[in-house]
């Protein structure tokens, strides 16, 4: 990774089949970075994209930089790629579907200066639970999947707020183990000294353990509730893969076996029932794609629970 150029702002976007998308994200990036006066470049990571998506990018963003994979190499790898050629000093991850608010990266680039933080993630959405929280273990997945957070005054509770965690008013930073990948402000110099994603990772999960490496190295990810942006939840995959259950719990397992992962796995599978059956609830019987989401969770998460290894 090479720094330099008065680029104060990489912007990394991995695609695969985001023709529909990747436009928006583009066009949001360069307004947020005219908007905040930096000095911005893009760089595309392609995962061998069918639908056109090099072409759209090509044709309404030829300044942007891409590197066309032959193959679907992932999403960590294809943004170690894009760490390799960075020159910023920070790098703004932002997913396809993803879209920045205005003055958020200004705030985002502020703070992350300020606070002397690995990594600084805006607000996603302004329903349910923040993106970001603490790491996955019993504790935390209590405290966010049986909704013990929510009973929490501030941010007191450790681990206890919850893997994610609940709203709160108000926009001071609040200090946090891992944030999504779908935005995500880092400084350069935390990418390198953890080594970027954990390529073992194809998909889901990379971000909670990029997080957790970032939080062990000494430096610290928070939340910027100042900073808001918009993200289509996995809208190329119809929302409701299971794969991001399998590797919260393939985290956990790294440290605790036996009967610590069972009680996890029991922790996860209770948890995600009773959020399936609210979101159904609310969602009346429409089958949205959060109702879908959490009811597929909750039925991998069982058959994890039921299948010891």
């Amino acid at each position: 990774m090479t720094q330099g150029g008065g680029v104060d702002v990489s912007v990394v976007i991995v695609t695969y089949n985001s023709a529909r998308d990747v436009g928006d994200a583009l066009k949001s990036a360069y307004a947020a970075g005219g908007e905040a006066g930096l000095g911005l470049e893009v760089i595309v990571v392609d995962n061998a994209s069918s639908d056109g998506t090099l072409d759209a990018i090509a044709t309404g963003f030829p300044s942007a930089r891409v590197i066309a994979n032959t193959e679907n190499v992932g999403f960590g790898r294809a943004n170690n790629q894009a760490f390799e050629v960075a020159a910023g000093r920070h790098v703004l991850l932002l997913n396809p579907d993803a879209r920045l608010d205005r003055g958020a990266l200004g705030e985002l680039v502020a703070r992350i200066s300020k606070l002397a933080a690995g990594g600084v993630a805006p607000s996603i959405g302004d329903r349910g639970a923040e993106s970001c929280g603490m790491a996955p273990g019993i504790r935390s997945m209590i405290g966010h999947f049986l909704f013990v957070n929510r009973l929490l005054v501030g941010d007191t509770g450790g681990a206890w707020r919850g893997f994610q965690l609940a709203r709160r008013r108000g926009s001071s930073p609040r200090h946090v183990e891992w944030a999504s990948a779908a935005v995500l402000l880092l400084d350069t110099t935390a990418i390198q000294a953890v080594g970027g994603f954990d390529p073992s990772f194809f998909m889901y999960g990379e971000d909670v353990d990029l997080g957790m490496r970032l939080t062990h190295a000494g430096r610290p990810l928070w939340l910027v509730p100042s900073a808001r942006a918009t993200h289509s939840i996995a809208a190329s995959q119809g929302g409701v893969s299971t794969r991001w259950v399998d590797s919260l719990r393939a985290l956990y397992a790294r440290q605790h076996r036996g009967v610590r992962l069972l009680v996890f796995d029991a922790v996860v599978a209770v948890g995600l029932a009773l959020r399936a059956g609210a979101t159904s609830a609310r969602a009346g019987g429409r089958g949205d794609v959060h109702a879908r989401r959490m009811r597929a969770a909750a039925s991998r998460s069982v058959e994890l629970l039921f299948r010891r290894n």
